[in-house]
């Protein structure tokens, strides 16, 4: 079965399950990101490693949440469609963007939606979309991720992708906001020595205390667009640490090449194939996907 359209079937279960489940369980939008480091010449197999972590799904390229759509989505820049290529984030500074770079981004996504007894595995290149300036910034397919325009639009205007990893980026909650101007993810606690085992690990504190010594960092920063006055009111202090903050965030573009989903609930299982590639999309031409049924 092939068939085109700017919603494709696995896009449209996705968002349908999100909608139905997302107010009695709020995990649902947490999927596991798998990514392929190479050997390095300290590690014990010449194999390239996998590592993976749970990210936060950041909606569909240039989507909105809206009541007032049949989807429950709306563009948010309104003269373009919305696209396949799902969103997530991280700090560009984090192993995981030194591994899809060193992979050319290939990578695939494990997603469980228990409510709906739904699992879909999206393989695809995932591709980093850091400040403008940024040594990775050029690397960005910029054109050929770009989604479609709206019919009937003529407008010249390029896709502003400046504005959509800004527009992720003030979603993020106060303690996201200020977790991206931290040191380095996963480089040594600048305070490690003095750490002792009278603090304890993860896991270990019942009351978890946040000092100086365990957390010598911004805790918190005011999102900018819930203040009257926008950043015009943050303190100097909060301004800077907002600019440090913003330069380390990057868009994770995830490019889907195809989606295995599997029905527990119906005992059924298809594999989503693309046919067309997303560049087919600035022409104005729909995405056509192949979907092949498979043995659950």
């Amino acid at each position: 079965m092939a068939g085109p359209g700017p919603h494709p079937r696995w896009k449209q279960l996705i968002q349908n399950s999100i909608n139905a489940h997302i107010q009695d369980e709020k995990s649902i939008l947490y999927h596991a990101l798998a990514t392929l480091s190479p050997a390095s010449a300290s590690s014990s197999t010449s194999a390239s490693v996998p590592h993976v972590r749970y990210v936060v799904h950041r909606g569909f390229l240039n989507e909105n949440r809206s009541s007032k759509t049949p989807t429950g989505t709306a563009p948010a820049q309104s003269s373009f469609t919305t696209g396949t290529s799902l969103l997530t984030t991280s700090d560009v500074r984090a192993p995981k963007v030194a591994e899809l770079d060193s992979s050319g981004g290939w990578a695939e996504v494990a997603w469980w939606h228990d409510s709906a007894q739904l699992q879909f595995r999206i393989s695809g290149q995932i591709h980093v979309l850091p400040r403008p300036g940024h040594p990775l910034a050029d690397k960005f397919p910029r054109e050929r991720l770009a989604p479609a325009r709206q019919p009937g639009d003529t407008g010249k205007d390029a896709f502003d992708w400046e504005a959509e990893r800004l527009r992720i980026f003030h979603k993020m909650s106060p303690s996201l906001l200020a977790s991206f101007a931290r040191p380095v993810p996963g480089s040594e606690h600048p305070n490690a020595a003095k750490l002792g085992d009278e603090q304890g690990g993860p896991g270990e504190d019942d009351k978890p205390t946040k000092d100086d010594l365990q957390s010598p960092w911004p805790q918190e920063l005011p999102q900018p667009q819930k203040l009257d006055g926008g950043e015009a009111d943050l303190t100097d202090e909060q301004k800077e640490t907002l600019e440090v903050s913003k330069s380390h965030f990057a868009l994770l573009v995830i490019e889907p090449h195809q989606i295995d989903v599997v029905d527990l609930a119906r005992d059924k299982r298809s594999l989503f194939q693309r046919v067309t590639p997303s560049s087919s999309a600035n022409g104005g031409a729909q995405e056509e996907w192949k979907e092949t049924r498979l043995v659950p």
